[in-house]
C-alpha cells in the first residue's frame, strides 16, 4: 500500500468514526433529590423510569428522612444511579455537581423549599440546591407536593398566601416548575436556558397556575384575544413582573 493510499484509509476512519459518534443522540446526566414526603411518587417515578429508557443518567441525592420513608434499594434497581448521596452518612463530595446538567426535585417538602427561598444551608439537600442555583444549574421541583402538609391542604389563608410567596421567591431564583416536563416523551432538557421575549399558551382561561408555570424570565405572556384572565393570575403576574398581552 503506497502513501496515498495509507493515507485515505486512515482519512475514511477517521470521517467514519466522527459520523458514528454525531449520530449517537447525547442524553444528559441528572442530579435526583429525594426529600422527606412520598406525595405522587409512583407518577414521578415512572417518569423518571421513562428518562432512564431515553438514556439519561443520574445521580442520587437523599435526606435523612426521605432515607425512613423510601425504599432506596428499590429505587436505585428501578433507576440504576451512578452515584447515591446520602444526608445520615455525609457523602457528598466535593465536586458532586461537576457533570450535572440538572436536577430534578420530585418529591419536595415544604421544609426544603421554604429554606432554599431563605437561603438557609443547614442540611444536605437545600445546600445542594442553593449550590445548583449558584452555578447556575437548572432545578425542577415538585410544586404541587409543596401546597400539602402530610398529605393535607389547609385552610389557613396566611399560610396558604406564605406558600404562594415561597413558590414566588423560588421562581425569581429560577426553579421551574416539574410540571414542566409532565410529557415524558419530551425532555426536560428541552426547556434549558429559555429566554424567548415572548411565548404564548393556549388556555381560554387564565390562572394563577398559568402564570406561575411561566418562564419568569420572559417579559411577555402572549395569551389568545378571547381570553378570561383571573384576578389572583392578574395580581401574580404583576408581582412576578409579567406582562399578559392579548394577542
Amino acid at each position: 500500500m503506497n502513501r496515498y493510499n495509507q493515507t485515505k484509509k486512515i482519512m475514511e476512519h477517521l470521517i467514519l468514526k466522527n459520523n458514528n459518534s454525531f449520530s449517537k443522540e447525547k442524553k444528559e446526566h441528572l442530579m435526583i433529590v429525594f426529600t422527606g414526603t412520598v406525595t405522587d411518587q409512583e407518577k414521578y417515578l415512572k417518569q423518571l423510569e421513562g428518562l432512564k429508557n431515553q438514556g439519561y443518567s443520574f445521580d442520587f441525592t437523599i435526606s435523612s428522612n426521605g432515607e425512613k420513608l423510601l425504599n432506596i434499594d428499590e429505587l436505585c434497581k428501578l433507576l440504576q444511579p451512578r452515584k447515591v448521596y446520602r444526608e445520615s452518612s455525609s457523602s457528598i463530595e466535593v465536586n458532586s455537581m461537576e457533570g450535572i446538567e440538572g436536577i430534578l426535585v420530585p418529591l419536595a417538602t415544604q421544609n426544603t423549599a421554604i429554606k432554599l427561598s431563605l437561603g438557609i444551608q443547614d442540611q444536605l439537600i437545600p445546600k445542594l440546591l442553593w449550590e445548583a442555583l449558584w452555578m447556575g444549574k437548572p432545578i425542577w421541583m415538585n410544586y404541587k407536593s409543596l401546597s400539602e402538609y402530610k398529605g393535607t391542604t389547609t385552610s389557613n389563608p396566611y399560610i396558604q398566601e406564605k406558600i404562594k410567596l415561597v413558590l414566588l421567591e423560588l421562581e425569581k431564583m429560577g426553579v421551574k416548575s416539574l410540571e414542566c416536563f409532565d410529557d415524558i416523551r419530551k425532555s426536560p432538557l428541552d426547556n434549558f436556558d429559555v429566554k424567548n421575549e415572548k411565548a404564548s399558551t393556549g388556555h381560554r382561561v387564565i390562572t394563577e397556575r398559568d402564570v406561575l408555570a411561566f418562564d419568569s424570565s420572559n417579559l411577555n405572556m402572549m395569551v389568545p384575544s378571547d381570553a378570561i384572565i383571573t384576578p389572583l393570575a392578574k395580581d401574580t403576574a404583576k408581582a412576578r413582573g409579567i406582562k399578559i398581552i392579548k394577542g
